[in-house]
C-alpha cells in the first residue's frame, strides 16, 4: 500500500451559503447536484472562451461545499469564486489541513477518491484504482503526477491556465464535462464542439528517453511547425513522462501505438 502526503499540493477551500449548490451549478462544468459527502467530484472552471482555468475535485451537499484545489490553482479558483459569488452571498475560506492520500490497489481504473476521514486538521483520503508501478521520485506529488498521466488525467498549473478547451484535455471522456447540466461559463462553446465539432488535436500521454527539458505550457516544435503544447512532465531515472496536447495527425504518425 502506497500513502502519498499532499499537505504542500493541495488545499482545501471551503464554500458556503444559502444559494452555494445553485451558484456552483451555475458554474461548473460537472452536476453539482451530483455531488455528495463521501466521495469527491471532478469539476473544471472554465472562461467565457470555453478555456479551462482550474481543475479541482469536489465534495459536499446543499450549502456547504469543499474544493480540492492544487496550490499553485488556488489564487485563480478562489478570485473566480469570489467575482462571480459576490451576488450570490457566498463565503470562502481556504484550509490547510494534512491531506493523505491511500493508493489502494483494484484491477481496474477509477478516478474516484473516497473520504475516509475529514475535519479542519486533516483530509484523508482513497483511492481505489489500477496504479502503474511507481519510478523513483523525488516527491509525492510527482508521484500523484506520474500517476494522473497513467490514468490520462491533465494536471494544470498557472502556466497552462488558460490555454486548454475541455475536449483537449479529455475531460468528456473523464466525465468531468456534463453535457444536460445548464449553462456555465464556456458552455455554449465547449457544447458546440462536442455536438459539432471536428477535434484537431487530442490529449496523449507518453514517455522519452533521456530527461528533456520540458515545461508544462512550452509548444512542441516539428521543424518550424508547432504539433502540440506540454500540459505536464516529469522525469526520473533516464526517462521524461509527458503530457501533452497533439494535433492528431502528429500523434498518428509519431507515437507508438499500443
Amino acid at each position: 500500500m502506497t500513502v502519498l502526503n499532499l499537505a504542500q499540493t493541495f488545499s482545501v477551500i471551503h464554500v458556503q451559503g444559502e444559494k452555494t449548490a445553485d451558484f456552483l451549478q451555475s458554474q461548473l462544468t460537472n452536476d453539482v447536484r451530483q455531488a455528495s459527502n463521501d466521495s469527491l467530484q471532478w469539476q473544471a472552471y472554465c472562461n467565457r472562451q470555453g478555456l479551462v482555468q482550474s481543475i479541482f475535485a469536489l465534495w459536499g451537499k446543499q450549502n456547504d461545499f469543499y474544493l480540492l484545489v492544487a496550490k499553485d490553482l488556488v489564487p485563480v479558483t478562489l478570485d473566480l469564486l469570489k467575482k462571480y459569488g459576490v451576488f450570490a452571498r457566498i463565503r470562502c475560506e481556504v484550509l490547510s489541513p494534512e491531506i493523505v492520500l491511500q493508493l489502494d490497489a483494484q484491477s481496474e481504473k477509477n478516478l474516484q477518491w473516497k473520504i475516509k476521514a475529514f475535519n479542519a486538521q486533516q483530509l484523508m483520503l482513497v483511492w481505489p484504482s489500477h496504479f502503474t508501478v511507481m519510478p523513483a521520485l523525488a516527491s509525492d506529488e510527482l508521484m500523484l503526477r506520474f500517476q494522473f498521466m497513467q490514468h490520462q488525467f491533465p494536471w494544470l498549473c498557472q502556466k497552462t491556465m488558460d490555454l486548454f478547451r475541455p475536449h483537449d484535455l479529455h475531460l468528456p471522456e473523464l466525465s468531468i464535462v456534463n453535457f444536460q447540466k445548464g449553462c456555465y461559463p464556456g458552455q455554449e462553446i465547449i457544447a458546440r464542439t462536442h455536438y459539432r465539432g471536428k477535434p484537431k488535436q487530442s490529449f496523449f500521454v507518453y514517455q522519452e528517453a533521456g530527461i528533456k527539458d520540458v515545461q508544462p505550457g512550452q509548444a512542441l516544435l516539428e521543424g518550424d511547425q508547432q504539433v502540440g503544447q506540454v500540459v505536464d512532465a516529469v522525469a526520473s531515472a533516464n526517462t521524461t513522462y509527458m503530457s501533452a496536447v497533439l494535433l492528431l495527425s502528429y500523434a498518428e504518425a509519431k507515437l507508438p501505438k499500443n
